[in-house]
């Protein structure tokens, strides 16, 4: 099951997920969108950095800047400068370009997603394949969760001409600090589902080691609590077939499988105290007894782990747990592309706030006054 993580699905009393395996009677593996997940970070990054409450569903930043746009001169953008960079970024500043470029040379589902990647290689320093240009700023409501990580970088290539407070102007260095620096790396590497445990095991350190403290311990507490699905004992065996884990970690996870003793329940996620020395942490120290229910659920036969790990890739029986295991869908971006959808629809009656709002009203009490109304039975209102 590939699920976005909110309470509906994943309740465990009467969570769809945990419904769907009642129904069917046995055990599903449970795939969190890992979209939904970084969507989720974005968005507590975002309160953090830019603790901006709003009464309504437009972020009022984002208007102001949205209602200057004409009057920016768009070839005065800024880069950012070493200072404002992570110091592990600032000494791989060119091989982070060269990682967004390599995503943009591939195909990207949505315009904002490839928006995001151009964007994020301008304020490096970089130059994408289609040149430098931008885009008017579009939707920008709470729904439009990309839009928020759109509209900050944008904001701070225009930082100068965007007549921000001192305080806007700390927040959005802040947030677009974070995001070039660790998230954009993360949400672009999110598909791979061999990857999904080690990405998750690095994103928990890189939270914990991020030189805003502030920033940090908001972050790792609610991801090290809610968020580490690829980290469980049933998830965590991907890791198996993900090509860049070392033959060595390999190995200690094969050794754990054996002495590791796991729950009775399987886990559906692991929870891991932040006090600990997460730097000498390894994905070994996730996988139990309990970790061999992932192949059991699957289907796969997992006699290649009885051979030399160099031997895997000729094993007929790796290969088709390999395929099996690629095929996996760890992202569920079916909701945010009906938000899109959906905005994309409403501009097609109406570019005015004011008008969709009446429409909005209007077809609210046509709802109440004709609730059985249907396809067959349309009626106007007066």
């Amino acid at each position: 099951m590939c699920f976005d993580t909110t309470a509906s699905n994943t309740g465990s009393r009467s969570g769809a997920c945990l419904l769907i395996e009642q129904q069917l009677g046995r055990d599903l593996l449970n795939v969190a969108c890992r979209h939904h997940v970084l969507e989720l970070i974005a968005a507590k990054a975002y309160a953090v950095c830019l603790n901006t409450p709003s009464s309504g569903p437009q972020i009022p930043l984002f208007i102001r800047f949205q209602d200057k746009w004409d009057l920016i001169d768009q070839d005065q953008h800024e880069i950012m400068p070493d200072d404002h960079l992570t110091e592990a970024i600032r000494h791989s500043r060119n091989n982070l370009i060269a990682g967004l470029k390599l995503h943009l040379s591939q195909f990207q589902p949505r315009d904002d997603y490839r928006e995001l990647l151009e964007l994020s290689v301008i304020v490096l320093g970089g130059m994408p394949a289609r040149g430098i240009r931008f885009r008017r700023p579009g939707a920008h409501h709470h729904a439009r969760w990309m839009a928020k990580l759109i509209y900050a970088v944008k904001i701070y290539l225009f930082l100068g001409q965007a007549n921000l407070t001192a305080r806007e102007s700390a927040g959005i260095l802040q947030y677009v600090k974070f995001i070039v620096s660790v998230y954009v790396p993360a949400w672009y590497a999110a598909p791979s589902p061999t990857s999904a445990p080690a990405n998750d095991l690095a994103l928990l350190k890189d939270f914990v080691g991020y030189e805003d403290k502030s920033l940090a311990r908001a972050l790792a507490d609610g991801f090290a609590r809610r968020h580490l699905w690829y980290l469980s004992e049933s998830l965590v065996p991907l890791a198996f077939f993900d090509e860049d884990v070392s033959l060595g970690r390999k190995r200690a996870m094969i050794e754990a499988l054996s002495s590791n003793e796991g729950s009775e329940d399987l886990t559906k996620r692991a929870v891991v105290d932040l006090k600990a020395d997460l730097s000498q942490k390894t994905l070994a120290d996730f996988v139990t007894k309990s970790s061999r229910m992932f192949f059991v659920t699957l289907g796969i036969d997992d006699g290649f782990l009885e051979t030399d790990l160099a031997e895997w890739h000729d094993d007929p029986r790796y290969i088709a747990a390999a395929r099996k295991v690629n095929g996996i869908r760890v992202l569920n971006d079916f909701a945010e592309r009906v938000v899109a959808l959906m905005e994309d629809y409403n501009l097609t009656l109406t570019k005015d706030e004011d008008q969709t709002q009446y429409i909005l009203q209007v077809l609210e009490a046509h709802r109440g006054r004709f609730p059985d109304a249907n396809k067959s039975t349309v009626t106007r209102p007066h």
